[in-house]
């Protein structure tokens, strides 16, 4: 349940069958490749399975992540089943625009500090000081989030 001063950017389902079938056909593709070129080349075939691998891994993750989708409260951002992402404290710049390298109808954090989150496919993904918040979420919810995120730092810096 929500509260009064909380931002929820749930799950879109549409969102996540399209991004769950855009990484499966991948694996289908180059799976009939393999059969094709099975007595061509032996490191083609190892190649061609450890891209199989890796796109059916990613696709099974998104498939399989929880459908809770992400809550601001103002001073942290977590999951809805309670994981924190981040707080605000530790956020150094937020980026929103069109040119900034984030996931789809979301926003770009980059930390103070990297930090050590595991990654939920579609929902966040974080690497090193960048942390990724979008993808199958919601977008009018998702972009109010990074919007709040961004007022907040800015509020903050001008108390300092």
């Amino acid at each position: 349940m929500a509260e009064k001063n909380e931002i929820v950017a749930g799950i879109s389902p549409v969102r996540k069958w399209f991004g769950v079938i855009s990484l499966s056909v991948p694996v289908w593709l180059l799976g009939s490749l393999l059969l094709q070129g099975a007595f061509n080349s032996p490191l083609s075939i190892g190649i061609g399975f450890l891209f199989i691998a890796a796109f059916g891994w990613a696709a099974w993750r998104m498939w399989t992540v929880p459908a809770y989708g992400i809550v601001f409260d103002g001073h942290e951002l977590r999951t809805e089943d309670g994981v924190l992402i981040t707080t605000i404290d530790d956020i150094a710049v937020v980026q929103t625009g069109l040119f900034a390298l984030r996931p789809s109808n979301g926003f770009l954090l980059v930390l103070k500090e990297p930090g050590r989150m595991p990654t939920r496919p579609g929902i966040y993904w974080q690497q090193g000081r960048s942390l990724g918040v979008g993808g199958i979420l919601r977008s009018e919810p998702a972009k109010s989030i990074g919007k709040a995120i961004q007022a907040e730092i800015e509020r903050r810096g001008s108390d300092v």
